[in-house]
């Protein structure tokens, strides 16, 4: 028994490493599964009649498996029961995620020699957590911010205000939780003259349909720095030069920008939403004295 699992193991070794009449291909892709739903992965458009063998290799946060098939062999398997090769109608083979669950996200290879070469296809599999949405008001001394966030989403959510007034200004921060979900919060400085309306946060995310929205009456009593809800106010950078410049890319897991003007002259923000690659800011405003 142990000779043939050398000879299997050497078999496919050198299948890998030897292209059949010179054909070697190798192809990379993401896929995004919701919690809880059935989950199936593809490797190549081939049936069995064309495939000598496919083989899986699993890396779940640390935790590695695999299953293989020959084509006219049984399935050989060292992964969870939820985890399985079945044939579609067509007669081309799929992974089978039943249930997908967060211990599910990782890294996936598929590895497949058929009658005219190789085929190597690396899948990077994470899970869609819709976020919960809230808004509410708070205070900080003579400051008043109306902040919005998106908590516990996978990937992070795109978050925004609409207002009446021009120039508002906003600072958005993304943090990443042990989980790998993200809370973005966005802060909305009310102005002076602000006093009363509705004001609305919108959020956009992989797992809606719709953009959703939280209407935020502004008559209501914000609480106090000192309540039981005391948030931490973003600070942010006063500019008081002319200048026209771009501030640097942050990581998008840090502080996204922070930005405020005291001078007349409107503050222009170009940004970009996509908080899973970079935001850029560009502040163009006018004032008498230097940084």
């Amino acid at each position: 028994m142990a000779s043939s699992w050398i000879l299997f193991a050497i078999y496919l070794l050198t299948s890998l490493t030897t292209p059949v009449n010179g054909t070697h291909q190798q192809y990379k892709r993401s896929e995004l599964f919701k919690l809880g739903e059935n989950a199936s992965l593809s490797c190549i458009n081939k049936t069995w009649n064309q495939i000598i063998y496919i083989l899986w290799r699993v890396s779940m946060n640390g935790v590695n498996c695999s299953i293989t098939k020959e084509a006219h062999g049984p399935v050989y398997s060292s992964c969870s029961n939820r985890v399985t090769l079945y044939n579609k109608t067509s007669g081309e083979s799929q992974l089978h995620i039943a249930h997908f669950q967060l211990s599910d996200e990782g890294t996936y290879h598929c590895e497949v020699a058929y009658n005219h070469g190789n085929y190597l296809l690396m899948i990077a599999v994470n899970a869609i957590v819709s976020p919960v949405l809230s808004a509410q008001l708070y205070s900080n001394g003579s400051h008043r911010f109306a902040v919005c966030s998106a908590h516990g989403g996978k990937p992070a959510a795109n978050v925004s205000w609409e207002v009446w007034w021009s120039s508002p200004t906003i600072t958005v921060q993304v943090r990443s939780e042990a989980d790998t979900s993200s809370n973005i919060t966005a802060w909305l400085e009310l102005p002076d003259n602000v006093t009363r309306g509705n004001i609305s946060c919108i959020a956009t995310h992989t797992s809606w349909l719709d953009r959703r929205s939280v209407t935020l009456n502004l008559n209501e009593k914000q609480p106090s720095n000192g309540s039981a809800a005391n948030p931490t106010f973003p600070k942010t950078q006063i500019p008081n030069q002319h200048s026209h410049r771009k501030l640097r890319r942050w990581n998008p897991m840090q502080v996204m920008y922070s930005v405020s003007t005291q001078s007349t002259t409107p503050l222009q923000i170009s940004m970009d939403h996509n908080f899973s690659s970079h935001l850029e800011v560009l502040c163009i405003h006018h004032a008498s004295h230097g940084y």
